[in-house]
């Protein structure tokens, strides 16, 4: 590969793998540069594309890390073990028996020589290449007993983040059970934002007048009709926004992780052209058009898919569901045709063995045991069981044992 002018040898790693029915391995030849693992060659443009991941750095072995957390007695021990985080990055909450909580961004973070990372560069030129990595969790990373009162990770979803805060900033403390609650709140945060932006449109066809109606008056809990357009609505928008930026076989991927909340109600250049209010009027409107010619979508289902269900049979045995989808997708109980947050939890710190949890759609992977998907219907209803914490909690609670014995 070229290198400033210059051609430089890649690493070649020969990979075989057995294959049934051959006599040879089949060969796989894995290429390294200095800009990270080749994922694509080119060859009649001569490129070839590269991905780098501070995962895969020397040294990135995050278990130990995990191990640190684990042996964490105070927060200066936990900080420390959040220091030696390389990847994935990730936000991290904390809180103790002394009634410190705190939030840390951890993960070795790329110090780059031009770019974000979010586009391709030319990796030819060293000047855009990685000048080493720098750890998150240091400086602005990191937050103890923020003034808020509130240490959370909500993959940057500032709607979700004021939701938080609207049901954990009232007066007065808050108990397990608000705590709960708030972990399956089926509140849609964007509707409360886009409203004065629905209310304020103009010149709106009759057709979608009527859902604009609907959802003018729309509490904005998820289990409703105008819960359904509603969310047809954002899909529309994104859609549209989407198409308007990439070529038709990426629209669903960018549309998929556009806030459509943040993006209506500060409109700008990034997504809308010209008069960027006008415009995003314009998009609301065509896309409360589609909407209502749709009509009401059906109430959406969620099923546990699993890798081995390929064919009918598979798909009785291996799959959990199909179960009435709870949630939504931006409320805080997050939930999509395709995600969800399968496991809940509710610690308390004044005495471990009072939190309570949830993980669907079991504790057991096996399809032939009875715990295989006996918490998916729970679940699926916003409850939570108690969690056994203490050596005796758990040995009172226990089903089963499994005793490993080395030969």
């Amino acid at each position: 590969v070229e290198r400033d002018g210059r051609w430089v040898g890649m690493v070649v790693e020969a990979e075989r793998v057995a294959v049934k029915g051959r006599t040879t391995p089949f060969q796989i030849d894995r290429l390294y540069t200095s800009n990270g693992a080749v994922v694509g060659l080119d060859r009649e443009r001569h490129l070839a594309y590269t991905l780098r991941w501070s995962g895969t750095e020397p040294g990135g072995a995050r278990q130990l890390a995990s191990l640190g957390v684990n042996r964490a007695t105070t927060w200066t021990e936990f900080r420390s073990a959040m220091e030696r985080w390389t990847a994935p990055a990730a936000t991290f909450v904390y809180a103790d028996v002394d009634g410190h909580i705190a939030q840390v961004q951890a993960g070795a973070l790329p110090s780059r020589g031009s770019g974000n990372g979010l586009l391709p560069l030319p990796g030819w030129r060293a000047a855009d290449a990685w000048r080493g990595t720098v750890p998150a969790a240091t400086g602005s990373g990191v937050q103890l007993d923020p003034r808020s009162g509130i240490a959370a990770a909500l993959n940057g979803q500032a709607a979700r983040a004021a939701r938080l805060q609207e049901l954990l900033a009232a007066p007065g403390e808050r108990t397990p059970a608000d705590v709960r609650a708030s972990l399956v709140d089926a509140v849609e945060p964007n509707a409360s934002r886009l409203f004065p932006v629905l209310v304020a449109l103009r010149d709106v066809p009759e057709e979608a007048e009527r859902v604009l109606t609907a959802l003018r008056s729309w509490d904005g809990h998820a289990s409703s009709a105008e819960a359904l357009q509603f969310e047809a609505l954002e899909r529309e928008v994104a859609l549209r926004l989407a198409r308007r930026r990439v070529p038709p076989e990426f629209a669903e991927d960018l549309a998929a992780r556009i806030d459509v909340g943040e993006v209506l109600a500060r409109p700008s250049a990034i997504w809308f052209d010209g008069n960027v209010t006008a415009d995003r009027d314009r998009v609301l409107v065509e896309a409360l058009t589609a909407v209502a010619r749709a009509g009401v979508p059906m109430a959406p289902t969620l099923t546990f898919a699993h890798p081995l269900a390929v064919f009918d049979a598979a798909k009785r045995r291996f799959n959990v569901g199909p179960l009435a989808r709870p949630g939504a997708p931006q409320a805080l109980f997050s939930t999509t045709a395709r995600t969800a947050q399968t496991f809940r939890a509710v610690f308390d710190v004044s005495d471990w063995s009072r939190s309570m949890a949830t993980l669907a759609p079991g504790q057991s992977g096996s399809p032939a045991s009875p715990h295989y998907d006996d918490l998916a219907a729970s679940w699926a209803a916003g409850e939570f069981q108690p969690l056994a914490y203490t050596a005796p909690d758990v040995k009172a609670v226990a089903v089963e044992t499994l005793v490993l014995t080395p030969r």
